[in-house]
């Protein structure tokens, strides 16, 4: 699914302006639980940019509401609701309902001390700062650069091997002939404040979250496919098999994430997500479709640590050197919320949340007092102004003063 295509559909949908064609293409996005499931997910993300600019109005999101919610959602919903004479209004009152005590609560709960305080205001700055967006930094094989946040639609680089191409805010490699037999690697690097997806030579997509970067060869070989990455990323890889030839079986070529220089996660075509900032407590990898295994690099092979995850479970090794790996059961919309444009706190503290904003705004967080022991609970849209999302957060009794790019966290309650 094209996320940005999504959003599109969704847009003239709210506006009454869809032509034939994309009524039939909405309609057959609606047929898709995963489709319902992203339009949900985009929809809160809008619909707490406008509560926290304080422009929110319920009523045009009515309609979309009524066409997205599923059959499963009526059926939970309370016995009270469901007896609302109105099927498409019962369902809408429900999925309504569940949004404005989001929105009301301000899209975040206080779950520690309680205690009343007066209203804190942040400290007013010359620039207003904005959220993250779009955009990243090639750098091809030669050592040329590439910033490719301004560049519009076209061929961007011809690199032995592979052909580059940007549409629509997002980087294409196209695998060409060529009769070099060396490899040429290419590297995308997201700065703070940005974020990109790249579709790599074997078609593989990958959202790269901010402050990352993945080095990749412009035109994969016959054995393995092996890429390096650092950050974050979202993987949707694609089987790549290569047919028998000459008596030789047919191969499946796998496919090969090196993290970090610490761990090789490989897969034949699956989805997944890699957390792995060296500011982080642990490296985490996610998976959410197929199957990935995870192994440990160590100077000793046969006793490398090793972990196959099933849909839905995490792998964990500590940053602190250990070779040790934890798998656990995860939180699937925690794990991908920035890909889909959200600041998911639920139970996350909040240094480790600021290290989610000191990534996403390009900003240093300090602590005046030491770091308060708060720890969070909700969702807020990751296109809110820095200002908007840290009212949101004094909610729960922390304050902020902000000098140019630094925040300074005051205290907690």
């Amino acid at each position: 699914m094209d996320q940005n295509r999504i959003k599109q559909l969704l847009q003239a949908f709210r506006a009454g302006e869809l032509s034939e064609a994309e009524q039939a293409e909405w309609d057959q996005l609606m047929e898709s639980t995963d489709a319902r499931q992203l339009l949900q997910q985009l929809m809160e993300a809008e619909m707490l940019l406008q509560q926290a600019a304080g422009d929110f109005d319920m009523k045009p999101w009515k309609p979309v509401l009524i066409r997205i919610l599923s059959v499963d959602q009526y059926q939970a919903m309370p016995e009270e609701v469901s007896q609302a004479p109105v099927y498409p209004m019962r369902k809408w009152i429900w999925a309504a309902a569940a949004v404005l005590v989001l929105l009301a609560a301000g899209a975040l709960y206080l779950i520690t001390n309680k205690t009343s305080t007066p209203p804190p205001v942040v400290a007013k700055t010359e620039q207003e700062i904005g959220p993250g967006k779009d955009g990243a930094v090639l750098t091809l094989a030669d050592g040329r650069q590439v910033v490719l946040d301004s560049l519009g639609n076209g061929i961007v680089a011809m690199e032995d091997g592979a052909q580059v191409t940007l549409k629509n805010g997002q980087l294409h490699y196209s695998q060409l002939e060529t009769s070099n037999k060396e490899v040429q690697y290419n590297t995308m690097t997201t700065p703070h404040g940005r974020q990109f997806m790249i579709t790599l030579p074997d078609g593989t997509e990958v959202w790269l979250n901010a402050a990352s970067s993945i080095r990749f060869p412009v035109e994969f070989g016959s054995t393995e496919r092996k890429v390096e990455l650092s950050g974050e990323a979202f993987f949707h890889v694609k089987s790549m098999n290569l047919p028998a030839f000459k008596g030789r079986p047919a191969i499946k070529v796998p496919f090969v994430v090196n993290v970090n220089k610490q761990l090789d996660v490989e897969v034949l075509g699956t989805q997944f997500n890699v957390n792995a900032y060296t500011n982080e407590k642990a490296i985490n990898t996610t998976l959410t479709e197929g199957v990935v295994r995870v192994k440990v690099i160590s100077g000793d092979e046969e006793a490398s640590q090793t972990a196959m995850l099933l849909p839905g479970q995490q792998a964990s090794v500590n940053n602190n050197g250990s070779k040790k790996i934890t798998v656990l059961d995860a939180d699937l919309d925690k794990v991908t919320a920035w890909k889909n444009g959200l600041f998911n706190f639920e139970n996350v503290s909040l240094a480790d949340a600021m290290l989610q904003l000191e990534r996403w705004y390009d900003i240093d967080v300090a602590y005046e007092n030491g770091i308060p022991k708060i720890w969070f609970s909700g969702k807020i849209s990751r296109e809110t102004n820095l200002t908007g999302l840290l009212k949101i957060l004094e909610k729960t009794g922390v304050q902020f003063r902000l000098e140019g790019r630094k925040l300074i966290v005051l205290q907690g309650h």
